[in-house]
C-alpha cells in the first residue's frame, strides 16, 4: 500500500470539508511535512496547547496502535494515526487538524490564554485559534478511521478511537508548560544578576537549582551529563558577565580555567559545586567594576552590605555603629567617595533590583515595593520615577513591548 499517495488524497478530501490540515510527524515529534499555508504559526498552537506531548505520550500507551483523539482544555482538537515497522517500533504520526466540535467566544478564548499561555505569543495564538474550522466530530471519525487504514491497511471501528487523556490531565499537562516559562523567568534574573554585579543572587540560584538541572543536556552517562551542562553554563554566564563590562580577556580565561576544572571533576556533587562557584565569582568580579575606583575598605564594606541586603530597610546609623564610625563622619565619607549621598546610593540599588524583578516576574507593583522594603507602594513608585523617569508600570510594558518587537 503507498501510504504517501494515499495520504494527500485524503488530505484533499478533507480540504474539501472546510480549512482542515493534514501533519506528518517523525518519532522525536519534529514537523515532516503539511499542506497548511500557515505552517508555523498552526504547528505553535500544536506545541503550545500540549498537542506534540498527548501525540508522544500516546506511544507510550496500552492502545498505541489505534488512532488518538488530541483534545485540548479550550476545545481544539487533532486526531492521529500512527505508522510503525515491522518491529513495531514507532515510525510516524499522522495528524488531522485543528478542528473545533463547538463554537468558541472571542472572550472565552482570551481568558483561557490569559491563564495559562505565555503573553509574548497571545495575539499570534488567539487569532488562531478563531479562525480554527468548525467541523463535526462524527465527519473527523470517519476522516480517522480511513486515516489509520491508509497507513496501516487495518479495519477499525469509530469505538476503537482512543481518547488520549482528561480534561485534568490536560490542565496538568498545561500548568507544566507554565512551569517551564517560569524557569525562563528565573533564568533570565539570574543572567541580569550577573550583567547588574547583584551579590543578593544566592536565594534566585537557589530556586532555580531546586526545579532544574542548569542547562539540561541529556546523556546515557551521568557524569558526563553533568559536566556538559555545566560547561554551557559557564559559557553562558561568561557572556553575561561581558555583557556586564568584564573585559573579554579576562571573562574568557577565567571561563576556560572553570571549563577545565569541571572536566577534571570526579563527582556529581563536585560539578554543582563548581557551578555555584563559577556563578558568584563572575557576579562579584562585575560587582567590583561597577563600584567607583580607589575608594577606602570602609566605604567597599558599606556596598556590599548595601547589596547584600537590598531587600531590607538600611540604615547608615547601625552601619556606623558595625564599622566603628559615627554616623556623621560615615555619611560624609560616602558622600565624599561615591559622590552620591547614602541614601541616594541606597535607593538606586533597591531600584536596580525592581527593574529586574519587573522584567523577569509577574510580582505586582505592591509585591515589589514590600519585598524592597520601601514604606508603601506610591513611594516606591515616585522614588522609582525619579530615577528611571518613568512609573514601574510604565517601564514594565515598555521593555517587554520591546522584546515581543524584537
Amino acid at each position: 500500500m503507498e501510504i504517501s499517495k494515499n495520504i494527500i488524497a485524503l488530505s484533499d478530501l478533507i480540504l474539501c470539508d472546510g480549512n482542515t490540515y493534514t501533519w506528518c510527524y517523525d518519532t522525536e515529534g519534529n514537523l515532516i511535512y503539511s499542506n497548511c499555508p500557515d505552517e508555523i504559526t498552526l504547528s505553535t498552537v500544536f506545541e503550545i496547547l500540549l498537542g506534540k506531548v498527548q501525540m508522544l505520550t500516546h506511544i507510550e500507551s496500552d492502545f498505541r496502535r489505534f488512532p488518538v483523539v488530541i483534545a485540548t482544555a479550550i476545545g481544539i482538537r487533532w486526531y492521529g494515526a500512527y505508522e510503525y515497522n515491522e518491529k513495531n517500533e514507532f515510525k510516524r504520526c499522522f495528524i488531522i487538524g485543528p478542528v473545533i466540535h463547538n463554537e468558541l467566544s472571542a472572550e472565552e478564548i482570551e481568558a483561557f490564554i490569559s491563564e495559562y499561555i505565555d503573553v509574548k505569543k497571545s495575539a499570534e495564538i488567539s487569532k488562531a485559534i478563531l479562525n480554527t474550522p468548525f467541523v463535526s466530530f462524527i465527519s473527523m471519525q470517519r476522516y480517522t478511521v480511513l486515516l489509520h487504514y491508509f497507513i496501516t491497511g487495518e479495519h477499525i471501528k469509530v469505538s476503537d478511537i482512543n481518547f488520549g487523556v482528561t480534561n485534568s490531565e490536560i490542565i496538568q499537562l498545561i500548568q507544566s508548560y507554565s512551569n517551564k516559562y517560569m524557569i525562563y523567568q528565573k533564568e533570565q534574573m539570574l543572567l541580569d544578576m550577573i550583567k547588574n554585579g547583584d551579590l543578593n543572587y544566592q536565594n534566585t540560584l537557589e530556586e532555580i537549582t531546586q526545579i532544574c538541572s542548569f542547562i539540561p543536556i541529556k546523556s546515557a552517562e551521568k557524569l558526563r551529563e553533568a559536566k556538559a551542562s555545566i560547561t554551557v553554563f559557564a559559557a553562558v554566564v561568561c557572556e553575561a558577565a561581558c555583557f556586564g563590562g568584564l573585559s573579554p580577556e579576562m571573562a574568557y580565561v577565567l571561563r576556560d580555567s572553570y571549563i577545565q576544572a569541571i572536566e577534571d571533576a570526579q563527582t556529581i556533587h563536585e560539578i554543582g559545586s563548581l557551578g555555584r562557584t563559577l556563578y558568584g565569582d563572575f557576579v562579584e568580579r562585575v560587582y567590583k567594576l561597577r563600584l567607583t575606583p580607589n575608594i577606602s575598605p570602609v566605604i567597599r564594606r558599606c556596598c556590599d552590605y548595601i547589596h547584600m541586603h537590598v531587600e531590607e530597610k538600611i540604615h547608615i546609623a547601625a552601619l556606623a555603629r558595625d564599622i566603628g564610625y559615627t554616623e556623621y563622619y560615615l555619611t560624609h565619607l560616602f558622600q565624599k567617595e561615591m559622590g552620591v549621598s547614602f541614601k541616594t546610593y541606597v535607593k538606586s540599588i533597591k531600584i536596580d533590583r525592581a527593574k529586574t524583578l519587573l522584567l523577569n516576574t509577574d510580582d505586582s507593583t505592591e509585591t515589589i515595593a514590600e519585598r524592597l522594603a520601601f514604606s508603601t507602594r506610591s513611594y516606591f513608585s515616585r522614588v522609582f520615577s525619579e530615577i528611571v523617569g518613568m512609573t514601574p508600570q510604565e517601564y514594565r510594558m515598555k521593555k517587554n513591548s520591546h522584546l515581543h518587537s524584537s
